[in-house]
Protein backbone atom coordinates (compact mmCIF):
# COMPACT_ATOMS: atom_id res chain seq x y z
CA UNK A 1 0.00 0.00 0.00
CA UNK A 2 1.73 3.19 -1.12
CA UNK A 3 0.65 6.03 1.58
CA UNK A 4 -1.34 8.97 0.23
CA UNK A 5 0.79 12.19 0.45
CA UNK A 6 3.34 9.99 -1.35
CA UNK A 7 1.40 8.46 -4.34
CA UNK A 8 -1.15 11.46 -5.50
CA UNK A 9 -0.53 15.66 -5.71
CA UNK A 10 -3.58 17.39 -4.27
CA UNK A 11 -5.81 19.49 -6.56
CA UNK A 12 -4.30 22.32 -4.81
CA UNK A 13 -0.31 21.72 -5.29
CA UNK A 14 -1.60 21.03 -8.97
CA UNK A 15 -3.31 24.12 -9.62
CA UNK A 16 -0.33 26.25 -7.45
CA UNK A 17 1.45 29.22 -9.49
CA UNK A 18 4.32 30.86 -8.50
CA UNK A 19 3.73 34.07 -10.38
CA UNK A 20 0.08 34.24 -9.94
CA UNK A 21 0.62 33.55 -6.27
CA UNK A 22 3.58 36.58 -5.80
CA UNK A 23 0.65 38.95 -7.85
CA UNK A 24 -1.81 38.33 -5.41
CA UNK A 25 0.37 38.47 -2.72
CA UNK A 26 1.76 42.22 -3.83
CA UNK A 27 -1.89 42.99 -4.34
CA UNK A 28 -2.55 42.65 -0.81
CA UNK A 29 0.30 43.81 0.76
CA UNK A 30 -0.77 47.18 -1.26
CA UNK A 31 -4.40 46.42 0.65
CA UNK A 32 -3.30 46.46 4.09
CA UNK A 33 -3.33 49.98 4.68
CA UNK A 34 -6.90 50.70 3.42
CA UNK A 35 -7.57 47.82 5.34
CA UNK A 36 -5.70 49.45 8.17
CA UNK A 37 -7.79 53.00 8.49
CA UNK A 38 -11.00 51.11 7.75
CA UNK A 39 -10.44 49.16 10.95
CA UNK A 40 -9.43 52.03 12.86
CA UNK A 41 -12.85 53.68 11.86
CA UNK A 42 -14.52 50.65 12.58
CA UNK A 43 -13.08 51.06 16.22
CA UNK A 44 -13.65 55.06 16.47
CA UNK A 45 -17.20 54.67 15.58
CA UNK A 46 -17.74 52.02 18.12
CA UNK A 47 -16.06 54.03 20.48
CA UNK A 48 -18.69 56.67 19.73
CA UNK A 49 -21.63 54.09 20.13
CA UNK A 50 -20.09 53.14 23.86
CA UNK A 51 -19.76 56.70 24.76
CA UNK A 52 -23.14 58.02 23.77
CA UNK A 53 -24.65 54.91 25.75
CA UNK A 54 -22.55 55.58 28.72
CA UNK A 55 -23.28 59.36 28.67
CA UNK A 56 -26.70 58.40 28.24
CA UNK A 57 -27.32 56.78 32.19
CA UNK A 58 -24.78 59.76 33.90
CA UNK A 59 -26.57 62.63 35.15
CA UNK A 60 -25.47 65.69 34.14
CA UNK A 61 -24.00 68.07 36.75
CA UNK A 62 -22.99 71.38 36.90
CA UNK A 63 -20.95 73.14 39.69
CA UNK A 64 -21.40 76.32 41.10
CA UNK A 65 -18.32 78.90 42.61
CA UNK A 66 -18.81 77.95 46.22
CA UNK A 67 -19.95 74.10 45.99
CA UNK A 68 -17.46 71.68 48.59
CA UNK A 69 -16.93 68.12 46.22
CA UNK A 70 -14.79 65.77 46.91
CA UNK A 71 -11.86 64.47 44.41
CA UNK A 72 -11.34 60.71 44.01
CA UNK A 73 -7.62 60.01 44.87
CA UNK A 74 -5.44 58.69 41.68
CA UNK A 75 -3.36 56.21 43.78
CA UNK A 76 -5.69 55.23 46.23
CA UNK A 77 -5.28 51.27 46.55
CA UNK A 78 -1.48 51.59 45.50
CA UNK A 79 0.11 52.34 48.20
CA UNK A 80 -1.37 51.88 51.12
CA UNK A 81 -4.11 49.14 52.37
CA UNK A 82 -7.45 48.26 51.18
CA UNK A 83 -9.08 50.61 53.79
CA UNK A 84 -7.66 53.58 53.26
CA UNK A 85 -9.73 56.66 51.82
CA UNK A 86 -10.80 56.36 47.83
CA UNK A 87 -11.28 59.86 48.31
CA UNK A 88 -9.53 63.57 49.46
CA UNK A 89 -10.80 66.83 50.07
CA UNK A 90 -13.50 68.36 50.38
CA UNK A 91 -12.30 71.22 48.01
CA UNK A 92 -14.42 74.67 47.48
CA UNK A 93 -15.05 75.16 43.71
CA UNK A 94 -12.61 77.79 43.00
CA UNK A 95 -13.73 78.74 38.91
CA UNK A 96 -15.66 77.05 36.81
CA UNK A 97 -14.12 76.87 33.08
CA UNK A 98 -16.15 76.88 29.82
CA UNK A 99 -17.36 73.39 28.88
CA UNK A 100 -17.86 72.65 32.90
CA UNK A 101 -14.53 71.83 33.71
CA UNK A 102 -13.90 73.19 37.42
CA UNK A 103 -10.58 74.33 39.64
CA UNK A 104 -10.91 72.75 42.86
CA UNK A 105 -9.31 74.55 46.13
CA UNK A 106 -8.46 72.36 49.48
CA UNK A 107 -10.69 73.38 52.36
CA UNK A 108 -9.61 73.36 55.97
CA UNK A 109 -12.21 71.21 57.78
CA UNK A 110 -12.72 74.74 59.97
CA UNK A 111 -13.90 76.91 56.97
CA UNK A 112 -16.67 74.13 55.77
CA UNK A 113 -18.82 74.69 58.78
Amino acid sequence: MIPVEVGKPTVRRQMFDLTLNEESLSVNLDLVNELCDKSKIREAACKLRAARRYNTKVPPRSFQKVDLVWRMRSNARKIEDKFSSNWEGPFRIREVAPGGHTLPTPVSASLIG
